[in-house]
């Protein structure tokens, strides 16, 4: 890009950040071709059959993210390698409880496979280390740490680790799970790490998640259907229950058990009474829902084998 101009080098920026004298770790050997494939024809490859299928703008600008991402993450580790230090990645010094998580940074296959890439990449990154984009990022990586919300892992590397579960003993596998429980707690936290999952997925697993997501909402939102029909069916079991006992001590006198009979009256249906006027027959005419006139009658018959 035309806004992205080199830096020029200082002997602060040399040897502020990174010990010079250390030796270069990548140096490539004479039995090592320079020319390695560094991914990128790869990408492209997939960049075009996405761009073929019609993928939309952004899927393919996800991609590109994706790339842009593990990039930076090959150049922390390309300084890691080379300087000993980094300040644009996780390493134990900004994150020193990772070490009980296996690490930082990216997951290769073996030493062979991580040196290869690198080594594909050093002059790229070297190139990229002296521009304006490498400082602002260096900012905003410090800003990020003392920002974070996960402090004590590379949430990214232990989804990768887990991922590769094959290549883990079990007690490994145990110690990143154990790290995810007592860890991730906040809410804060949780979205974080799902974001990184999600983030994590190809297309096919992708597709499947989305799948399975949308299963579960509709599970979640038959489940509240039916919560709610649960509810309001109690309320009116409850609403008619109450009903029925004010309707049993209306029908049963006090002290009815004291006397042979006894009776009462009472009213029903009193849903909206209407003025009165001093003529009767024109009430019940207005009145919505006539009133019912109840005269219950009571008789008591005594069991003596039965204790009160």
């Amino acid at each position: 890009s035309k806004d992205i101009t080199p830096l020029q080098a200082t002997s602060s920026q040399i040897s502020g950040y990174y010990d010079e004298n250390k030796p270069n770790l990548l140096v490539p050997s004479p039995s090592v071709n320079v020319k390695y494939d560094n991914g990128d024809n790869e990408f492209m490859a997939e960049i075009l059959s996405a761009i073929q299928a019609h993928y939309g703008e952004m899927a393919i600008r996800a991609k590109f993210q994706e790339y842009v991402a593990r990039f930076v993450q090959l150049a922390s580790q390309y300084e890691e390698q080379t300087f000993g230090r980094t300040t644009i990645g996780l390493n134990l010094s900004n994150t020193p409880e990772s070490a009980k998580y296996l690490g930082t940074g990216l997951v290769f296959t073996d030493d062979v496979s991580r040196s290869r890439e690198i080594l594909g990449n050093s002059m790229r990154i070297e190139g990229w280390r002296a521009t304006t984009s490498y400082k602002y990022l260096q900012e905003d990586h410090q800003a990020w740490l003392s920002s974070r919300s996960i402090k004590c892992m590379d949430v990214k590397r232990v989804i990768s680790l887990l991922k590769m579960s094959r290549t883990l003993s079990n007690q490994e596998v145990s110690s990143l799970y154990r790290g995810f429980f007592l860890n991730i707690t906040t809410d804060e936290q949780i979205i974080e790490t799902g974001q990184v999952y999600i983030k994590s997925l190809n297309r096919f697993e992708r597709n499947t998640y989305e799948r399975l997501a949308r299963e579960y909402a509709l599970q979640e939102e038959e489940a509240i259907r039916q919560q709610h029909e649960f509810v309001k069916m109690s309320e009116s079991m409850t609403s008619l229950n109450t009903a029925s006992t004010v309707l049993a001590e209306l029908m049963l006198p006090d002290g009815a058990h004291l006397r042979p009979a006894d009776w009462t009256i009472f009213f029903l249906n009193l849903a909206k009474p209407a003025p009165w006027n001093g003529n009767k027959a024109l009430a019940d005419k207005d009145c919505e829902n006539p009133l019912l006139y109840v005269l219950n009658l009571v008789r008591t018959n005594h069991d003596a084998s039965i204790r009160r």
